[in-house]
C-alpha cells in the first residue's frame, strides 16, 4: 500500500524536476547572455562606434586636403556671381512712396508690349511682410496689386516674360482672360500679383534718421 502511494507521486516529482531544471537552465542562459552583453557586445559596439566616427573625419579631412586649387577659385567666382545678382536685386527695390512713378512705369511698359492698361489696384489694406529679403535692414512689404488690360493673349504673353525686366519688382500670380465681342480680336485682361517695396516710414523709425529720396519713375 505504502509502495502503491511513492508510485503514484513519482510522476509528480519528476515533472516537478523538470520544470525545475527548465528554469535553472533559463536563468543560466538568461545570466550568460547578460554577461556577453555586458562584457563583449557592448564595449565592441563602442570601439566600431569610435572607429566608424575616426573613418568619417578622415575621409571629410582626406575629401578637403583633394579639392583643386581650380575648384577653390571656381567657388569664389560663384560667391561673386551671387553677390551681384543680389545687388542688382536690391537696385530694384523701391519705396512705397514710389507707387505714381511705378503706376507710370507699368503703363509705359504695357503700351510697349501693345497693351492698354485701363486700371490699376494696389491693396494698400493688405501688406505682407517679407523678413527673408531686406535692403539694409529696412522692412520690406509685398503689396497686391491688380492691373486690368485690353489687348491680345500673345502681347499678354510678352509682357508677362518680360515683367523682369521692370527696374522695380513685381511678381504675376494670377491672370484672367475675358472675350468682349465690342473689341474682338483684343481680350479684357485682369493681372494680379505682388509689388515688393520697402515702408520708408517704417524704414526712418528703425533706421532713426531720413530714408534715402525715392526713386523717380
Amino acid at each position: 500500500m505504502l509502495l502503491a502511494k511513492k508510485n503514484k507521486n513519482l510522476p509528480g516529482r519528476i515533472q516537478q524536476s523538470f520544470f525545475q531544471k527548465i528554469i535553472i537552465g533559463t536563468l543560466i542562459l538568461s545570466g550568460l547572455i547578460v554577461v556577453w552583453f555586458l562584457i563583449y557586445y557592448q564595449p565592441t559596439q563602442v570601439k566600431i562606434s569610435g572607429f566608424s566616427h575616426n573613418i568619417s573625419q578622415w575621409t571629410q579631412k582626406i575629401r578637403m586636403a583633394t579639392v583643386s586649387e581650380d575648384a577653390i577659385d571656381k567657388l569664389a567666382q560663384d560667391v561673386d556671381t551671387l553677390n551681384v545678382q543680389i545687388k542688382k536685386i536690391e537696385e530694384r527695390i523701391y519705396y512705397l512712396d514710389d507707387m505714381p512713378g511705378i503706376a507710370k512705369q507699368i503703363i509705359r511698359f504695357a503700351s510697349a508690349h501693345r497693351l492698354s492698361v485701363q486700371s490699376m489696384l494696389p491693396n494698400y489694406d493688405v501688406l505682407f511682410p517679407v523678413g527673408s529679403m531686406n535692403k539694409k535692414g529696412q522692412p520690406l512689404v509685398k503689396v497686391p496689386l491688380e492691373i486690368r488690360l485690353t489687348g491680345r493673349y500673345v502681347s499678354l504673353g510678352k509682357f508677362i516674360a518680360d515683367t523682369d525686366k521692370l527696374p522695380f519688382v513685381f511678381s504675376p500670380d494670377e491672370v484672367y482672360l475675358e472675350a468682349d465681342a465690342k473689341i474682338y480680336p483684343k481680350l479684357r485682361i485682369t493681372v494680379k500679383g505682388f509689388l515688393f517695396l520697402l515702408n520708408e516710414e517704417k524704414a526712418r523709425t528703425v533706421a532713426g534718421k531720413k530714408a534715402p529720396p525715392a526713386k523717380k519713375g
